[in-house]
């Protein structure tokens, strides 16, 4: 799961700015890994308030971001790619069930 965003001004309230989802390797070593983002668009009086007033809709449920059981009924639009340098380390993998 990865949300971009920022913080507004008074640093108490995130906003996110891009969903997206990815899986991540299980087998040790260097990755790079590509992470494609989205916005909710909404109706058009979101898209209107959106623009005037600067937040737009957020999900209400946010295991939607990587179950895409009902992430198909959502109005998208493309907003960016995530780009990871990880290196994995699979120590106690085994220990956790997940095979390396």
């Amino acid at each position: 799961e990865c949300r971009t965003g920022h913080i507004l001004s008074s640093g108490i309230n995130a906003e996110y700015g891009g969903y997206g989802f990815t899986h991540l390797p299980t087998s040790p070593g260097f990755h790079k890994i590509t992470c494609p983002t989205w916005n909710l668009t909404g109706g058009m009086m979101e898209q209107v308030q959106s623009y005037f007033v600067g937040s737009g809709p957020q999900l209400l449920k946010e295991d939607l971001i990587a179950s895409g059981a009902d992430r198909f009924r959502l109005q998208t639009i493309a907003s960016g790619t995530v780009y990871l340098s990880l290196f994995i380390v699979t120590r106690n993998f085994a220990k956790f069930g997940i095979e390396a």
